[in-house]
């Protein structure tokens, strides 16, 4: 067996999607769905976000990122499509201890989502 099957409680935590296109916007309503709150971080949004702008379970912030936004994360998930910003976040999260999903490349990854 590659990866060990568990489940994560994500409860009203803060994850963060790094990401602000249509899969990022898909990860962040995964989740939602998990109990979680979600930080999004991207210098751009497109419309699959709209309907999130109002709700507090969201954080929308549009900027690049950094490794002072991993604070008080629980897990992250980059969706950037850019393997050099995807390999900085991949970083700044196993340096900080944080579970960490980058989208469609399992070498960056140290979970994996169906």
């Amino acid at each position: 067996m590659t990866y060990l099957p568990i489940f994560l409680d994500i409860k009203n935590e803060w994850s963060l999607v790094i990401g602000g296109k249509s899969t990022a916007a898909r990860k962040v309503e995964t989740l939602l769905r998990g109990g979680g709150k979600v930080r999004v971080i991207s210098k751009s949004f497109n419309a699959d976000f709209k309907g999130m702008m109002d709700t507090k379970l969201v954080d929308l912030v549009q900027k690049s990122f950094s490794s002072s936004d991993l604070h008080g994360i629980k897990l992250v998930i980059s969706a950037t499509e850019n393997q050099i910003a995807d390999k900085k976040i991949f970083n700044a999260a196993i340096k900080a201890g944080i579970p960490i999903n980058v989208v469609d490349n399992l070498a960056l990854c140290t979970f994996i989502m169906p």
